[in-house]
């Protein structure tokens, strides 16, 4: 497996906004979109972004070292977590370089990943915040 720079972003009390302000949710969930259309201009980006339920991956399409690719993860997912606080909406994470596989699965237009740093509170090699 190759390794690459990714961000884990957690939102905390997820299951309790969607069970009290769904509105918010749905909020949330928008601004993933318009964030994602920002950064990520389609296939010609280096970077992409999986989300689901309150966990957001960031990555680095390609395998590198260059730490010019970790201050662009660290930049995208600051914004997203200065957009999350400035809803009111707490988040925690972790920005790794490591083992994450990312496959486009053609069937479904969907993103698979696995790997062994896919736990967000696995050992964190660069820096939790």
């Amino acid at each position: 497996m190759k390794k690459r720079f990714f961000a884990f972003i957690d939102i905390l009390g997820f299951e309790r906004l969607c069970q009290t302000e769904p509105d918010k949710v749905s909020r949330i969930l928008k601004k993933f979109v318009s964030s994602q259309s920002h950064f990520f201009q389609g296939e010609q980006s280096d970077y992409g972004m999986i989300y689901f339920s309150d966990t957001i991956i960031i990555y680095y399409k390609h395998h590198s070292q260059d730490q010019l690719y970790l201050m662009d993860v660290c930049h995208i997912a600051h914004k997203l977590t200065i957009d999350m606080l400035s809803m009111d909406v707490p988040v925690r994470g972790v920005i790794n370089y490591g083992e994450l596989n990312i496959e486009p699965n053609n069937q479904t237009g969907m993103e698979l990943f696995w790997g062994r740093e896919v736990d967000p509170l696995f050992k964190p090699l660069i820096g939790q915040f």
